[in-house]
């Protein structure tokens, strides 16, 4: 089942199922940082206090903010 990327386990790949469309300035953030649907992502450091998540991807690693991150959907890989 899909769940949203700030709720996910660290160190565990994920695909992106859907991300949010409403701004374009971030949609486009997010391509260009690979996360986009049917591609891996994976959290790598969680700082809820700094409200920040550090996602690694195909092309990078990125800071990505709780409140971006809820509205991104991603499902876990199967080995």
């Amino acid at each position: 089942d899909a769940i949203s990327l700030d709720s996910a386990t660290l160190d565990v790949t994920y695909t992106v199922e859907r991300v949010p469309e409403a701004d374009e300035q971030l949609i486009k953030f997010l391509s260009e940082s690979l996360i986009i649907p049917e591609h891996p992502v994976k959290v790598v450091e969680s700082a809820p206090y700094l409200g920040i998540l550090m996602v690694s991807t195909e092309q990078d690693r990125i800071s990505i903010g709780y409140s971006v991150a809820k509205d991104i959907l991603v499902r876990q890989m199967s080995e």
